[in-house]
């Protein structure tokens, strides 16, 4: 496990078998970024707007979102209460078939 201050907050990462979880606090608005991999982001605590792309929306507690590979996002929080995330990733080939 690993814990760090990052430029939206704190960050805890942990790595098993290949399989990445990050625990993240969101004290002030993150930057866009993108990833490889699906990205699986699920709030637990604190209002926070999510952006993904191009769409824009007031995360509630419990709703789960998927970001495709490739698509820029970021998290805003939208009081001064910090938001509380649990994101997971998973490659494209590990995704069952629909």
């Amino acid at each position: 496990m690993i814990d760090r201050n990052t430029s939206f907050g704190q960050m805890t990462t942990i790595e098993r078998h290949g399989h990445t979880v990050e625990i993240l606090r969101f004290d002030r608005e993150g930057k866009d970024h993108t990833h490889d991999v699906w990205e699986y982001a699920v709030c637990l605590e604190g209002p926070c707007n999510i952006i993904i792309g191009s769409f824009a929306n007031t995360a509630r507690i419990g709703e789960v979102y998927r970001v495709a590979p490739g698509t820029p996002h970021r998290m805003r929080p939208t009081t001064d209460q910090p938001s509380i995330w649990v994101l997971w990733y998973v490659a494209e080939e590990a995704l069952p078939e629909s």
